[in-house]
């Protein structure tokens, strides 16, 4: 899987020349770039807002202790909503799963 965090549009045209043959999985967004709360709240809510039009969407975060925190408070807000988190492994173990995720 080559994971681009960088979210370049043109990379698939370079996957394509080079033949690459695995997966290419864009990030839509770091979202912890920094530990400040409001930054990494943002970048949730940003994820969220481009999973209902898209209907996925892919972060990465940062395994910081406070991170992680708000990670959990914000997940518990959304307890009652369609929003789920699964690893990307998920997203992508099987075909039908990734064609699923990646419309």
């Amino acid at each position: 899987i080559y994971a681009d965090p960088r979210g370049i549009k043109p990379i698939s045209r370079i996957v394509e020349k080079i033949g690459y043959k695995y997966p290419l999985i864009v990030i839509d967004t770091l979202i912890n770039p920094t530990l400040d709360e409001a930054t990494i709240k943002s970048n949730l809510s940003y994820l969220e807002s481009t999973a209902k039009s898209r209907g996925r969407a892919i972060g990465i975060l940062k395994a910081y202790p406070v991170a992680i925190s708000i990670l959990k408070e914000w997940l518990q807000n959304k307890q009652n909503t369609q929003v789920k988190i699964i690893s990307l492994g998920a997203m992508i173990g099987n075909e039908k799963s990734f064609h699923k995720y990646s419309k």
